[in-house]
């Protein structure tokens, strides 16, 4: 495990990143000192990353045991009965792409293009809402009501909300990495 403390020493115009290594028992401090800043914010960055997707990926994997396999498995088969039909390709795309969503949602978030303004999407929009997009949309705010209720639910209930904005209107967002 890494974690970091940044020393800014404006006195003779140097910065020190105390890097604090705790491996097998025993705790490690490195000391690096530049006059670089871009060094230290790029040190700093790249070890919050590396804790973000290893959160994400217990989030996902959490996730996954908990229903999201199963919940993306439908929105699957949906999307493959959507494709059976010319008119149904397009449903069946978004619902393949709230799959993903639905398969690992941390890490992930959703944004609107910007051709979603467009008059298709819109018609597309206000189908989906009236068949099948309004009842998706408030099972998953339900479930995110459910779990806000408790500490431990809280990241879990804010997945939830993500898939009601994709769910509810899916035409122009795109799944983008955090």
């Amino acid at each position: 495990m890494f974690s970091a403390i940044y020393v800014n020493k404006p006195q003779d115009n140097r910065n020190v990143l105390f890097l604090k290594h705790e491996m097998s028992h025993k705790i490690f401090w490195d000391i690096i000192s530049t006059g670089d800043d871009n060094f230290m914010a790029n040190s700093i960055w790249q070890m919050k990353k590396t804790k973000n997707i290893q959160m994400n990926a217990i989030g996902n994997l959490i996730w996954l045991v908990c229903g999201g396999f199963f919940a993306a498995l439908g929105y699957f088969i949906t999307g493959f009965v959507f494709c059976v039909t010319i008119i149904g390709i397009p449903f069946g795309i978004q619902c393949f792409k709230i799959g993903m969503l639905e398969l690992f949602p941390f890490g992930k978030k959703v944004v609107t293009k910007s051709s979603s303004g467009s008059c298709l999407s819109l018609l597309f929009n206000i189908i989906r809402i009236f068949t099948g997009g309004l009842y998706t949309a408030a099972v998953h705010l339900v479930f995110a009501a459910l779990l806000f209720i408790t500490i431990i639910g809280i990241p879990f209930g804010k997945q939830h909300l993500k898939l009601v904005e994709l769910t509810l209107a899916p035409f122009g967002k795109e799944i983008v990495d955090a």
